[in-house]
């Protein structure tokens, strides 16, 4: 990481004097917050901060009921002020800043504790996400959703993935890294609109004929418990190493998940035991019907344009490897051939270790930037480890 040249000056009294020194980028982050905090504590002037490459000037010039401002390449951001709370009115972000940077999170007022989101860097949840195994987990559990005939007639009577396979997809994966690596704030805001769709949309039972609706706590405790028990196993499975504790921990971590989208938490499966009495339960309502075929089909070779042909010839051995990683009684279900133990094994710890060969600052960045914006919103490395970190 390039290191920068801080040269740090105060004006006014009492004069603070420091000594130049050479910083990497989040330890000059680092800084600025832990001197804003100091002034603020003070109730001292609000600062101005000019963060460019060649050095950093304090000055303690406004009064304290203004706001101070953040510059960079001459473009400026307003902190909210000390000693009223208020805050202050923004100023231009320019593009010298991160252009997919919200306003709402710009407007933040600084606290001395940063917001981890729903949670946090010393959770099982912020690691097993970040692995590229989740990739696979995440098709294995759209297998799995298809078993439930309700569920996936629901799926196939209101979703658009026949129609936009990648996009919906993609839109799906982007929300669980938003939910897991977003502030509590953006977490929120990305559900709100889910509750509402699921609030609004219904469908009918092909068999009965009885009206399904998308917020029937039946069903959105199936997509949740399918999709955090394949999170789990699938990971496990490619070598991401988690003891039964911290699998227990993982469970009872997504509850939090499940309240998100309406489920009650406390009767959201939370430990290993939990999901296995649930799967015990439910899988005497589980069938092969035409649905279930159709996603099945779709999953395997998904429609796509002439340009796109090659990410479809590279994507179809990943989805056959994430079937054949379902339970054997999940494939009975299915009746369809899965990949030999052998194959698969090796198919899913290749497909890990390939991930992992790429620098873990590209996959912060890549296809959605959550993992980037959380360690500068947190201002440390908290990128995703290969296994659970041991608290310290």
């Amino acid at each position: 990481m390039a290191a920068l040249q801080i040269t740090i000056v105060c004006t006014g009294p009492p004069p603070l004097l420091f000594q130049p020194q050479v910083f990497t980028e989040l330890e000059v982050g680092s800084l600025v917050r832990r001197q804003i905090h100091s002034l603020l504590r003070r109730e001292s002037a609000g600062p101005v901060v000019d963060l460019r490459r060649s050095q950093l000037r304090w000055k303690a010039s406004c009064p304290p009921s203004t706001p101070c401002i953040m510059r960079r390449s001459g473009r400026t951001r307003a902190i909210p002020g000390d000693a009223s709370r208020g805050g202050g009115a923004f100023s231009k972000i320019g593009p010298g800043w991160r252009s997919k940077r919200t306003a709402e999170a710009s407007k933040r007022v600084i606290t001395s504790e940063p917001d981890p989101g729903i949670f946090g860097p010393n959770t099982v949840t912020w690691h097993l996400h970040g692995d590229p195994a989740w990739w696979i987990a995440g098709i294995c559990s759209l297998y799995l959703q298809a078993r439930h005939p309700r569920a996936v007639a629901a799926i196939v009577q209101n979703s658009m993935f026949q129609k936009d396979p990648l996009g919906r997809i993609l839109r799906t994966a982007k929300y669980l890294s938003l939910t897991t690596y977003g502030s509590t704030e953006e977490a929120e805001n990305a559900a709100c609109p889910v509750r509402a769709v699921h609030h609004k949309l219904s469908a009918v039972d092909p068999q009965t004929g009885d009206v399904i609706r998308l917020d029937d706590p039946d069903l959105l405790l199936w997509v949740h418990c399918a999709a955090v028990a394949s999170m789990a196993t699938v990971s496990q499975h490619a070598g991401f190493t988690l003891s039964d504790e911290q699998m227990d921990r993982y469970y009872d971590e997504q509850r939090r998940s499940a309240a998100l989208v309406g489920l009650d938490p406390e009767k959201t499966p939370g430990s290993q035991s939990a999901m296995a009495d649930y799967f015990t339960q439910v899988r005497p309502q589980l069938q092969r019907t035409p649905e279930s075929d159709l996603l099945y089909d779709f999953l395997h070779d998904p429609p796509t344009n002439w340009w796109s042909l090659h990410v479809n010839l590279a994507y179809r051995p990943i989805s056959h490897l994430a079937y054949s990683l379902l339970q054997d009684w999940a494939q009975k279900l299915h009746g369809h051939r899965a990949c030999p133990t052998g194959l698969v094994d090796a198919g899913l710890h290749v497909f890990r270790a390939a991930g992992l060969v790429v620098p873990r600052e590209i996959r912060a960045c890549y296809p959605f930037d959550h993992v980037e914006r959380a360690v500068e919103r947190l201002g440390e490395p908290v990128f995703p480890a290969m296994s659970v970190p041991v608290p310290r």
